[in-house]
């Protein structure tokens, strides 16, 4: 069998999918019988639209006084799902089967109907939001506006937002784990943070679960780390800062004169420190210190000191 892609030329060709088969058989048992042509299959298939595809195939059999001649129509379109499958057989005559099938759900955050393609009786679907979370309280208020154009993945599915930061997907098996993820690189900003970019949920049969991302300014802080007497000794250190309340960490490395600095910090309480396995094996001492990342004032921490001292171990 052989299948290529057609790439032209001229735009009728473009992206002509060509297809073919043979089978050969042996009229005899003993090895070596000559093989005698007993079937071939040609066909091609195209877009024509979007969500239409054309199917059109010619098949001989050995005694067929003609070929057979198939032609498939399939899409998706407008919340319906499609296939008219038709040939003309010189054995069986002329025949076809049509199949539409669709469904109507209902969408209670949205509060509407929405056309489903597929036979969506026990299947599951995820509806969403992503937004910007303005003071930060995980809800979306008025006034903070949904995010367009932000690519997410639903399982093995991705989208994206649509100009109100909503998406939704269907046909998910129901009470099956689902990871939701926020690509933060398709924010509007580079200075936004995900208040929590992953979620995982069992969505439940005949329905939508629904999902907000709360989008937030995140904050950016800088400092030193000093070592009196070694000032040509702290580039390298790694600074940690750790959220107090979740307990995540965030860590960057110090530039040769020990200055430091991170940003996409999330609001928040961190306690600021040196790596301690960095400060054991040094045989060095450093005092935390806390800081606050308040969007009020964008988050901007300034001057942050850590200072080394020897210890007497």
């Amino acid at each position: 069998s052989i299948a290529t892609a057609l790439l032209g030329p001229g735009r009728l060709l473009r992206s002509v999918l060509v297809h073919a088969d043979a089978r050969t058989t042996c009229s005899g048992e003993l090895p070596g019988c000559p093989q005698v042509l007993s079937q071939v299959r040609v066909g091609v298939a195209r877009r024509v639209a979007r969500g239409l595809r054309a199917d059109v195939s010619l098949s001989w059999q050995r005694g067929q006084s003609r070929p057979a001649l198939e032609l498939t129509l399939s899409g998706d379109l407008a919340g319906l799902r499609f296939s008219s499958q038709n040939a003309a057989d010189p054995n069986s005559g002329v025949g076809g089967t049509q199949l539409l099938e669709g469904s109507l759900l209902w969408d209670r955050h949205r509060g509407r109907l929405v056309l489903g393609s597929g036979r969506s009786l026990g299947r599951a679907g995820i509806a969403g939001v992503v937004f910007f979370d303005a003071n930060g309280n995980g809800v979306q208020d008025p006034g903070e506006p949904g995010l367009p154009d932000v690519l997410l993945r639903v399982g093995s599915q991705g989208l994206s937002t649509d100009s109100s930061g909503r998406f939704s997907v269907f046909e998910l098996v129901p009470f099956e784990q689902t990871v939701i993820e926020l690509d933060s690189l398709t924010l509007g900003d580079p200075t936004w943070v995900v208040a929590e970019g992953r979620v995982a949920l069992r969505p439940s049969p005949n329905s939508y679960e629904f999902v907000r991302f709360a989008v937030v300014q995140g904050g950016e802080a800088s400092g030193r780390v000093t070592w009196e007497g070694h000032e040509r000794s702290v580039g390298g250190m790694r600074v940690v800062f750790r959220e107090q309340q979740h307990g995540r960490e965030t860590a960057v490395t110090t530039f040769n004169d020990g200055a430091f600095y991170v940003m996409g910090l999330r609001p928040g309480t961190y306690w600021v420190f040196v790596d301690n396995d960095q400060l054991e094996q040094l045989h060095l001492a450093s005092v935390p210190v806390t800081i606050i990342i308040d969007p009020a004032n964008h988050g901007e921490v300034e001057g942050i000191t850590l200072r080394l001292d020897h210890t007497d171990r």
